[in-house]
């Protein structure tokens, strides 16, 4: 018979029996005791394996169970929640439980006594329930594997019992096959109480190849978890399933029966080649014989090939190691290990399994372990100390462990040195003389390493720092870690626990401050090592000084540029934070600007605002200044455009004129009627043939381009982004957005355009007037309006011109026209139009206001100057006088037509005015 050689070490004992609960016909049971109604409330059933509650009233909503901790809630799908004192609230979620329904299962009471508080749907008390339940169970035998031949002890452990009279147990296994260990005689087994210290006599009897025990007499097992034993050999392993059943009776005549069926194997030698169950010199022939062989050699016999390694935490005695395939050192030295052995006179075998070979614990915490494949009695005897100085610090017999704290004190030491060899020395001895030493050495933990610190260190340093250490230790989890911060000067400190090697602090560093850190490494034992302490000085704050606007400066341009000087003595890389605001609103927030200036956009004219600028480095540190105040200009109301100048000029009345803004045009302009504004942009034709264009959008910084286009202009307008350029030789379109003429319409002589917002075009030739469209790249003249034209102008449904001494109006929706003899006309632009009233210059010296709905005169007014050009704006007329005496602007306030005010305002030579879209004062 082929067996496989390889170690099989497993113990044969007989499993301690688990679970076995009380076993009694179902009752249901309602107290009395401590009751507040007299409706019954729970009901409970003791079962087998436990105790099911089941509710007994519809009012139940919740039940509080006073519990052990070893209590298990089985089978509960409502709400649990533990309270204190081991009470356990169990609760139907937003009802209450219906009659009959299982509330919870319960295993493992402890207890003697079960009280169950009952609650309704509010949590009132409903009644108080108490009851001594009664039910057994007791452990699973120790070991399911067995050795042959040898003393097995089966060891029962009684739990939850109370007043237990009398026990019955009947193994399940072949007689002759399992030998029951007695000092009685043939008929008797000695059961030790080891906790009373009393034995019990029981009868042992065979019955259909059954062993029957049972006891004589009544038990003094009273406590719970108090063992009885039971010791046997097995002689033959007949078959792999051992069963066994008990019967207990308690004092109140009830009967529990539990039956366990457990798996057993029982183990052969390794090395015991032929099965004669000692290890001989004909086992070692055969070894020898295949010694050297592998899987593929015919003298490979499989068992010898014992083992792959040697674990000295492994017996090697019986077969649990795997076969690697060749026949070795390796087995021999399991089989040479084994060899004089039988069954009978193995040696106790001891080891240890939790203490580390180095780094160990100055204050131990380990378990030895200790065997006898025999079961007999042995004695340990422990050695400890230097391996050149032990000393015996404790005997035990039978025991498997002995705890740390005992040792420690028996060893009159509280902590072991550090970085020491120790020596734990474990002599076991059974009761055939057999002994067997185990030495076990170990060295205990380091004293903590000192860290090395790795930055920051010296000056400018930034104030939100990342500080880093070195710490190189195997256990990092035994030692504490801190980090010290201390600002020189004040002494003030902080402390941080660590639990890396990193440190992002939570707050800034002083500017321009000394600070020293190091950090301290402390054991659990309290043994401190401190590093070495590293002085940084942190980096200065940047110095910054507001330049312009200066503080409370007063007329500052629309369009302002902000100016400051800032400067960082560590030359660290700066940027600067702006901040602009007025009264009410934030109007500027800009981060990360680089330059040391700002342009402001376009303000509000005579508005105060305040602003303060961050200077901020590359290393956290910054410095604001305080706001700064300022004053913008009023409010600009008239462009002066003299032949050769464009000036932007606020008018004070009865004062000089501020200039806010003058340039030279270079050019001079061709014609001062063909000045255009659209919208925040002027257009002035040149007398070169190109075009001046102007954006006002900040009147005190304009932005003035020229653009070439070589035709002498008579006039232009705007319409849809493209300029219409009227010249001797017909229209020419030109795109703003693309900078170029893209068409040119009709031959005529153009003096004057006007176009509708529907897109019709109205020409001024020298012969007529003539409203069409432009179609197809042509011009279509749809309808002559007039033979004589000097100004024109569209407002309403209307055209508006002026021919010989008439002022005309032309109704472009019905055709109709209204006829005002003025008399001699102006040769410049010599009307205007606004709220319905035209402004007509007449003579040369006066002007006529007609009302458009009546086209009738309303108001005469004369001047003594002769008029060129005429603006209006709000209730004020405009005109600029040029004679070689006078060289001003005459202001007509027209808000009492009757009795207009006139002023006079000096300024330098005005020969064409524009008036801005903004209110006068």
């Amino acid at each position: 018979m082929q067996k496989r050689i390889t170690l099989l070490i497993m113990v044969i004992i007989l499993i301690l029996i688990t679970g076995c609960m009380k076993f009694d016909k179902t009752k249901k049971w309602n107290t009395t005791s401590d009751l507040i109604t007299n409706e019954k409330i729970v009901s409970i059933i003791e079962k087998n394996d436990g105790v099911e509650i089941v509710a007994l009233n519809n009012k139940l909503k919740t039940i509080e169970i006073k519990l052990s901790k070893d209590t298990e809630i089985i089978e509960n799908p409502k709400t649990l929640k533990i309270k204190k004192d081991n009470i356990v609230a169990i609760s139907k979620i937003g009802k209450t439980f219906d009659i009959n329904e299982k509330i919870v299962f319960l295993k493992n009471l402890t207890k003697t006594d079960l009280k169950i508080t009952a609650l309704n749907f509010k949590n009132e008390n409903l009644g108080i329930v108490t009851k001594s339940v009664n039910y057994v169970d007791y452990v699973n035998p120790k070991y399911t594997t067995y050795y042959p031949n040898s003393n097995q002890l089966m060891t029962l452990h009684f739990q939850n019992v109370k007043d237990l009279l009398n026990i019955e147990i009947e193994i399940d296994y072949p007689a002759s096959s399992m030998e029951l260990q007695t000092d009685l005689g043939a008929n008797g087994v000695v059961f030790q109480n080891e906790l009373k210290d009393k034995k019990d006599n029981f009868d042992v009897k065979t019955e259909d190849g059954k062993v029957i025990i049972k006891q004589i007499g009544y038990s003094y097992i009273t406590e719970l978890n108090e063992p009885i034993q039971l010791s046997f050999k097995f002689n033959d392993p007949a078959t792999e399933t051992l069963t066994i059943s008990a019967t207990f009776l308690d004092q109140n005549a009830n009967i529990y029966n539990k039956k366990n069926e457990f798996k057993i194997k029982i183990l052969n030698m390794a090395g015991d080649i032929n099965n004669d169950n000692i290890v001989n010199i004909y086992d070692f022939i055969e070894f020898a014989n295949a010694y050297g062989s592998n899987e593929s050699s015919e003298t490979y016999n499989k068992k010898m090939d014992i083992g792959s390694a040697i674990d000295e935490n492994e017996d090697n005695i019986y077969e649990t190691i795997n076969a690697d395939g060749t026949i070795d050192a390796t087995d021999f030295s399991i089989f040479s290990d084994n060899y004089g052995l039988t069954v009978n006179n193995i040696k106790p075998k001891v080891w240890i399994k939790t203490i580390p070979k180095i780094n160990t614990s100055r204050k131990l915490d380990f378990e030895w372990n200790g065997i006898d494949f025999n079961n007999d009695r042995v004695e340990y005897d422990v050695w400890f100390g230097k391996p050149d100085e032990l000393t015996k610090i404790g005997t035990r017999m039978e025991t498997t462990k002995i705890s740390s704290s005992i040792i420690m004190d028996l060893y009159n030491s509280e902590y072991l040195n550090y970085k020491t060899q120790y020596r734990l020395k474990i002599d076991a001895i059974d009761y055939r003389d057999s002994t067997v030493t185990y030495n076990y050495d170990f060295i205990t933990v380091d004293i903590p390493p000192t860290s090395t610190l790795l930055s920051p260190f010296g000056t400018n340093i930034r104030l939100l720092p990342k500080f880093e250490f070195n710490f190189d230790y195997d256990d990092e989890n035994r030692i504490t870690k801190k980090f010290f911060l201390e600002e020189t000067k004040s002494g003030e400190r902080t402390i941080i626990t660590l639990n890396s090697t990193q440190i992002n602090l939570n707050f800034f560093l002083k500017p321009g401050n000394e600070y020293k850190w190091w950090i301290e490494t402390t054991d659990e034992y309290g043994t401190t090592n401190k590093s070495t302490e590293s002085t940084i000085l942190t980096t200065h704050s940047p110095l910054i000084e507001i330049k312009e606007p200066a503080e409370n400066e007063n007329n500052v341009r629309i369009k302002s540029l902000l100016t400051w000087v800032a400067t960082d003595i560590d030359n660290d890389p700066m940027h600067f934070d702006i901040y602009l605001k007025d009264d009410d609103f934030d109007i500027i927030n800009e981060k990360n600007h680089n330059e040391q200036e700002f342009e402001t956009g376009i303000l509000e004219y005579g508005k105060t605002y305040y602003w303060k600028i961050t200077a901020n480095d590359d290393k956290d540190a910054s410095t604001t200044t305080n706001y700064s105040t300022f004053t913008v200009v009023n409010e600009t109301q008239l462009m002066n455009i003299i032949s050769t100048k464009f000036e932007i000029a606020d008018i004070l009345d009865n004062a000089t004129p501020i200039t806010i803004y003058s340039t030279d045009l270079t050019d001079s302009i061709n014609d001062v009627e063909k000045i255009i504004k659209d919208n925040e942009t002027i257009y002035i034709p040149l007398k070169t043939g190109d075009i001046k264009i102007i954006d006002i959008t900040n009147p005190l910084d304009p932005d003035i381009k020229t653009v070439k286009i070589g035709k002498e202009l008579n006039d232009l307008e705007v319409y849809n982004n493209n300029l219409y350029l009227g010249t001797e030789n017909g229209i020419y379109i030109y795109s703003t957005q693309e900078s170029t003429i893209i068409s040119k319409y009709t031959e005529f002589y153009i003096n004057d355009i006007e176009i509708t917002n529907s897109g019709s075009i109205i020409i001024a030739t020298k012969e007529n007037i003539i409203l069409g469209e432009i179609k197809n790249d042509s011009f279509i003249e749809e309808t002559e309006i007039s033979k004589i034209t000097h100004n024109m102008q569209l407002y309403g449904d209307s055209l508006y011109f002026t021919a010989n001494q008439e002022f005309i109006e032309y109704n472009l929706t019905d055709e109709s026209s209204k006829i005002y003899n003025i008399g001699t006309l102006a040769f410049g632009k010599d009307f205007v139009i606004e709220n319905n009233n035209a402004y007509v210059v007449f003579l040369l010296k006066g002007i006529k206001i007609i009302n458009l709905d009546t086209f009738e005169e309303e108001n005469e007014i004369e001047l003594s100057d002769p008029i060129k050009y005429i603006e209006k704006n709000g209730n004020c007329l405009y005109i600029p006088i040029n004679t070689p005496t006078n060289y001003s602007i005459k202001k007509i306030n027209l808000e009492n037509l009757t009795n207009p005010i006139i002023t006079d305002i000096d300024f330098s030579n005005p020969k064409n005015l524009l008036i801005t879209d903004w209110s006068v004062n």
